[in-house]
């Protein structure tokens, strides 16, 4: 197992960690209570037409943006402690592992990871011509991990319920991008305009803004929240300042 869990999402690894003594015949499932996160890069479609009229070069150069442009997403959501359960195409499926800590710690993670994501990851520029952007949905609730197949000793996950449907949702409340204007894909600032994007590219459904609607300010439209920012982020800066100061004057007192 210790060879595959680099391969395998951490929802997976801990599941068959946790069952060693099991003896596993598909179809089965785990269940539990979790977050999700469905982030989408908008434009991709656009961007592939027009790399793909350039032929060997435009492959290579679509896998070169995009690769490092996941690998940089996915970073942010690592720090949250969010795991990328699938790569699905221009898209990514985060789900957040079961641990001790409870839903409305989990879906302030997932919130504040969507948020992080907003800032760092819109309006990036892969090169010349091509600037990325992103959307992004949230859901909570009862999430099913299904393992099927078999054949062959050969074995796929798959993950269903509440979570999902609401973070996909969520997601396709957010405004697509504006039409090329003048039907020219290969120009370069038709290029900018369909892959450039606003803020506010992060969406929440009704069920997880009102577990973590006291820690964060958003605007509702359809009884889901446009996330916007943290409340009292500059409060909650300070005090984190001031524990690290009592915490390295206590080391200080300590070591004379």
């Amino acid at each position: 197992m210790s060879g595959l869990a680099t391969y395998l999402p951490a929802s997976i690894v801990e599941y068959y960690l946790s069952h060693e003594d099991t003896p596993f015949k598909p179809p089965f499932r785990h269940r539990y209570k979790t977050v999700a996160l469905f982030a989408d890069v908008s434009g991709y479609t656009a961007m592939c037409e027009a790399m793909s009229e350039l032929g060997q070069i435009g492959d290579e150069m679509l896998a070169k943006h995009l690769n490092s442009y996941f690998e940089q997403l996915v970073r942010i959501v690592s720090k949250e402690g969010g795991d990328v359960f699938k790569f699905a195409g221009d898209a990514i499926i985060v789900l957040w592992p079961q641990s001790e800590e409870d839903l409305e710690t989990l879906t302030r993670r997932a919130a504040q990871c969507a948020l992080e994501i907003d800032s760092q990851m819109q309006n990036i520029r892969m090169s010349d011509d091509v600037v990325l952007c992103i959307k992004v949905g949230v859901g909570v609730g009862d999430l099913s991990i299904l393992h099927v197949g078999g054949v062959f000793n050969r074995l796929e996950y798959v993950a269903i319920g509440t979570p999902l449907v609401q973070a996909f949702n969520a997601e396709h409340h957010i405004v697509a991008r504006d039409a090329l204007p003048n039907g020219n894909l290969l120009d370069p600032n038709n290029i900018k305009k369909t892959f450039s994007s606003s803020t506010g590219q992060v969406v929440m459904s009704p069920e997880a803004w009102e577990i973590v609607k006291e820690y964060f300010n958003a605007d509702i439209k359809d009884e889901h929240a446009f996330l916007k920012s943290c409340k009292n982020e500059k409060k909650r800066k300070k005090k984190r300042e001031r524990k690290r100061e009592e915490k390295r004057e206590t080391h200080r007192i300590d070591q004379s």
